[in-house]
């Protein structure tokens, strides 16, 4: 963000030079087109045109400068009837001096002179404002993007960052669940956790993730699960080129997880997933289990499963579809997103 303009910085400001260049341009500009158009002409006739388009210019630029300056002062403290006398004194006083001193033959209708310039300038002045506010305006729209790019971003660190200590308080409750009956199996999960812990640190500074290493650490998390959980079928389906495309990481995990919590228990448990990717880079995850866990409250669901919703929200807009049925004694879930991020 630029530092407001004032007259310590007056000389180094950007807006200082941005306005100078392009005033000095646009008088360039004028100042050819008049030499080209009086060649051949003496040398008096075409230095007086283009001293007088100088000199009217001059005193175009003073009237903006000076409105803009009262503008700016007056309007934030809502003297408006103030600002509109300064308005009309800046353009009386200069409309005499540039009438007296300036360049002839300006006229508007019968208008000449001093009445000519009385009623050019506010119309120059309506351009003028026109362009200071359609320029401020448009600012304001861009400052508001980045501000609303900056929230998007920060809220999906956040949510990532709910992502991660949530999966590992699950995972330790099974490491501890595990390690009263079997120490061998326990350090089995400590090593496959170490691996989705690495996982989990190498996206936290990335925020895609290529898609076949997301669905890689599924199948480590379900190495894992299936370690803790002896009576479970697990059948998991792949069909497309999931290297080429990428993925908010950790996206996938909380369905995964929730269908081993609700799926698994005091029956033989049978979870269902497909990944799928179509040539024009649709991706498909379904996930579908028994509800097998009728008792209890699972801490996983609700935590986990709002986070996903509020992540693809945030990442993939109104180019992903969520479908999730409870229903009959089955916990389904199917995830469209469209147009993925190539690698």
């Amino acid at each position: 963000m630029e530092p407001n303009l004032t007259f310590s910085n007056f000389l180094t400001h950007p807006r200082f030079w941005r306005h100078f260049w392009g005033w000095f341009v646009f008088m360039a500009f004028l100042s050819l087109m008049l030499i080209a158009s009086a060649l051949g002409n003496p040398k008096e006739e075409w230095f007086s045109g283009v001293s007088r388009i100088l000199a009217f210019i001059f005193g175009i630029i003073t009237l903006i400068y000076a409105c803009f300056f009262a503008y700016n002062k007056l309007k934030p403290q809502k003297k408006y009837l103030l600002l509109g006398l300064a308005f009309i004194v800046i353009i009386f006083v200069l409309a005499f001096f540039n009438a007296r001193f300036g360049p002839q033959g300006i006229q508007i209708g019968e208008l000449e002179g001093f009445w000519a310039n009385a009623v050019m300038y506010p119309f120059i002045l309506m351009v003028a404002f026109g362009f200071k506010l359609a320029y401020h305006g448009a600012r304001h729209l861009l400052v508001i993007e980045k501000l609303k790019t900056k929230q998007t971003e920060s809220e999906l660190k956040l949510l990532k960052s709910q992502v991660n200590p949530h999966f590992l308080f699950n995972t330790l409750n099974n490491i501890y669940a595990t390690n009263l009956s079997d120490h061998e199996k326990a350090n089995e999960i400590i090593l496959e956790l170490a691996d989705l812990l690495r996982y989990q640190l190498k996206s936290q500074s990335k925020p895609m993730m290529p898609l076949n290493e997301e669905i890689s650490i599924l199948d480590n998390y379900i190495s894992l699960e299936k370690i803790r959980v002896r009576d479970c079928k697990v059948n998991v389906e792949k069909d497309g080129d999931f290297q080429k495309v990428t993925i908010v990481p950790l996206l996938l995990l909380p369905f995964v997880e929730n269908a081993f919590k609700y799926g698994t228990g005091i029956e033989q448990g049978v979870i269902d997933l497909e990944f799928r990717l179509d040539s024009s880079n649709v991706f498909t995850f379904y996930c579908r289990n028994k509800v097998v866990q009728k008792k209890g409250k699972v801490h996983s669901g609700g935590i986990g499963l709002d986070n996903v919703k509020k992540r693809l929200a945030l990442k993939y807009g109104g180019n992903y579809t969520l479908d999730i049925e409870n229903g009959n004694g089955y916990f389904v879930v199917q995830l469209e997103i469209k147009n993925l991020d190539k690698s």
